[in-house]
Formats: structure tokens, C-alpha cells, sequence
């Protein structure tokens, strides 16, 4: 499937083509889609992460490819366009990519055996870079390869937080039973 990046700070993705349709989520820039079809402006596209939707195609860009190498120990391979994503894997300086959608601040690329992900422009090299003879490790984090179920004795409430730590603010809270992509 040809991809597509999100050419655009936020784009709104719908539930039919039409402005006036119910949001379904919104994506930033450099987010990578492949498009399904396309129809008076409209396309309708399927996200890295699985999402489905209409947005206005001229809010996406056709991806560029090409190769490219890690420029430092340790650099994050993450499942999104930004910092605030989910570390998938740690890169090591030298390790050669695939860069399947060159972005303007990251590009999402495919690490082999470690999988596909997005890294920061600023950490990619187009010449080759001499590797460093660490090695490159996986997170463990699966990056929405099965489903779960928040499961907490007593049917408290389970609090998702902007950091591994109790005292982190607090994005959502899910009751026993809420599927989630783990």
C-alpha cells in the first residue's frame, strides 16, 4: 500500500466525508496512513495504529522513503510522531533503517526485527554512520499488538498517568472491564 504523512498540525479524522461529521480522533503531523480510497476531497485512510476514517485529503502528503542510520546510542523508536509516545525499542548509533515516511520532525521507519516505529528526524542520517558496537534492544512494549482488560480488585478505578510514577498527573481513569490496546 502506498503511505501518506499528516501534512497538517491536527488533523480531524471523521466518521463520513463531510465537515460536519462526527470527529473520531485526531492525528498531528508526520502520523503515517495508508489511503483506501478517494472521493471529492475526501479520503478515506487507515492509521499506523489501526484507526479508520475520513479526513480532507489535502491534509495528507504522499510518504518519500529511503535509507537511513542512527546517529546516537539509545535513540527511541516510539509508536507516534512525538516524545509523548510509547518507547517501542532503543536504536543503537550505526543501525541501519528503512525510513518508510521521511516527516518533518520524525520519520517512521522499520527497524527489522524490532519493528516499525517513529524516530526524531534529528537522531536519522542519510550517510552512513559508524556503529558504536552497542546493541539495539526492544522495550517490551507491544505497541498495540493484543487487547487487554483493565482488571483491579475491589472494582476500583485504574488511573492511566503521564509518567510511570503515582504522584504524575492523571489522563484518564478506566473501570474494571475497559478494553484497552496494550
Amino acid at each position: 500500500a502506498t503511505r501518506y504523512r499528516v501534512n497538517t498540525g491536527s488533523l480531524k479524522v471523521r466518521q463520513m466525508p463531510s465537515e460536519s461529521a462526527a470527529v473520531l480522533a485526531s492525528y498531528r503531523l508526520d502520523y503515517v496512513l495508508t489511503v483506501q480510497s478517494s472521493k471529492d476531497g475526501w479520503s478515506y485512510v487507515k492509521f499506523t495504529n489501526g484507526k479508520e476514517g475520513y479526513v480532507q485529503t489535502k491534509f495528507i502528503k504522499k510518504a518519500t522513503t529511503g535509507s537511513a542510520w542512527i546517529t546516537n546510542d539509545d535513540t527511541s523508536m516510539r509508536t507516534g510522531p512525538s516524545g509523548d509516545f510509547i518507547a517501542l525499542a532503543k536504536l543503537a548509533r550505526g543501525r541501519k533503517v528503512s525510513v518508510l515516511s521521511w516527516g518533518s520532525k520524525y520519520s517512521y521507519v522499520s527497524a527489522g526485527d524490532l519493528g516499525t516505529g517513529y524516530v526524531v528526524n534529528d537522531l536519522l542520517s542519510r550517510k552512513k554512520v559508524a556503529p558504536s558496537g552497542n546493541a539495539s534492544k526492544s522495550n517490551g512494549a507491544s505497541g498495540g499488538d493484543y487487547d487487554a482488560w483493565v482488571l483491579n480488585a475491589g472494582y476500583r478505578k485504574v488511573n492511566l498517568r503521564t509518567q510511570p510514577n503515582s504522584k504524575a498527573p492523571i489522563i484518564a481513569s478506566y473501570p474494571t472491564g475497559t478494553k484497552v490496546i496494550a
